[in-house]
């Protein structure tokens, strides 16, 4: 029998050393066509050829930029074109003190979204980009990001949006115990999704949801048509609060099934079955009146089974119809508060990795953060990474609130 041979050589070292040996020729060839792009805008500005007289702006010799940082790697001493007027030079770009690419920004956010910390980083940048990072670097990353979150919260609030969606997300600060992060969403008149705002703080009763509505109102919000979240008595108290013609209130299915199954006789899985599966067919007439002659034939049918559990039910049934109101095309968005846990559910995972909140500005550096990486795969749908974003995640418009 003819013995197998096994080769020494390893294809992924030689694509290695093939991209080492070209690898000083792309940076060569990279700053060329950049260094005859900077004369090309040069040019622009001045509006003329060479030698030519009568342009208020003149050719003023060259600068050394000593590094620039690129994906492909670092090019060095790039000759950028002065340009001058009679009494001060003229700078060619409004962001004239930029050393790296806004691709590495974008890919050192992404690094910290998905939990790769500063220290690694720093090696990974220069493993990849031939340069060490600095820790002050990602600090001004990060002062960047405060930057753009604080910009966003002080944005105006289109007239657009018709219904606010909230609900909390629960984590824990350093050293004080249990915290929540109070998120709203907006859907406007095309049914379409926004981030509206958050607040980091201590738990889910009247004064801070008091508080989240009127940075909105603050904001620009005009009193929306409808507000969906769970049955906590907290949000209700803050709704009546903050307007004294309050909104009309839509409470979550999900969370009201949930309180009618906490109160039911019989706990076996069959009969817990059985009854969810009568209770989400209320919510599948065509329109009201349907849906409210199914209520009343689940009356009929549990009433003296389950009669602790359906006064739960009797009791919300002002609030668990509105969402017929409008149009079928985003109907389901408004049935309970899946918006809001499809924006969490990844929430959840990057914040995971953090040893808890520190105060109120860590929670908005995170949320920035987060933010930022997600509009990268949005706007990068074809990377491998949009893949694992949930759809709920993909359907939000963040860049509302940039």
């Amino acid at each position: 029998m003819q013995s197998l041979i096994v080769s020494k050589y390893k294809f992924s070292d030689l694509i290695s050393q093939a991209f080492n040996n070209i690898h000083s020729d792309i940076l060569k060839m990279f700053k060329g066509v950049l260094e005859e792009m900077l004369l090309r805008v040069r040019d622009e500005i001045i509006g003329g050829k060479r030698y030519r007289r009568g342009f208020s702006y003149k050719r003023w010799g060259y600068t050394i930029r000593k590094w620039v940082q690129t994906p492909i790697g670092i090019l060095s001493g790039v000759k950028v074109p002065r340009v001058r007027s009679y009494a001060r030079e003229i700078s060619l770009f409004m962001d004239r003190y930029i050393h790296r690419s806004t691709e590495i920004e974008e890919i050192l956010l992404e690094g910290y979204l998905w939990g790769i910390s500063s220290r690694r980083l720093r090696i990974w940048s220069r493993r990849i980009f031939g340069d060490v990072l600095s820790h002050s670097s990602i600090c001004k990353i990060k002062d960047k990001v405060r930057g753009l979150v604080r910009d966003m919260r002080e944005s105006v609030i289109g007239d657009d949006i018709r219904v606010i969606v909230i609900d909390g997300i629960f984590g824990r600060y350093r050293k004080r115990g249990r915290g929540v992060v109070l998120v709203a969403l907006g859907i406007d008149v095309n049914g379409r999704c926004n981030l509206l705002d958050w607040l980091g703080c201590d738990s889910e009763n009247t004064l801070n949801w008091s508080r989240l509505f009127r940075r909105l109102i603050y904001r620009g919000l005009k009193k929306p048509e409808l507000i969906v979240s769970d049955g906590g008595t907290g949000i209700t108290e803050a709704i009546s609060r903050v307007w004294k013609i309050p909104p009309r209130h839509q409470i979550c299915l999900w969370h009201l099934q949930n309180d009618m199954i906490k109160n039911l006789k019989r706990k076996d899985l069959f009969h817990k079955r059985h009854i969810i599966r009568d209770y989400w067919e209320i919510f599948d007439g065509l329109n009201e009146t349907e849906a409210r002659e199914r209520l009343r034939k689940f009356y009929n049918k549990w009433e003296k089974l389950e009669e602790k559990a359906l006064k739960v039910l009797k009791r919300n049934e002002p609030k668990i119809f509105l969402f017929y109101k409008y149009p079928i095309s985003f109907r389901h968005r408004l049935k309970t508060t899946n918006l809001a846990e499809g924006f969490f559910r990844h929430l959840r995972t990057f914040l995971r990795r953090f040893p808890g909140w520190i105060n109120e500005n860590h929670i908005n550096l995170l949320l920035g953060i987060y933010l930022l990486g997600i509009n990268t795969f949005k706007h990068n749908l074809n990377n491998i990474y949009s893949s694992e974003m949930p759809k709920s995640i993909l359907n939000i418009n963040f860049n509302r609130i940039y």
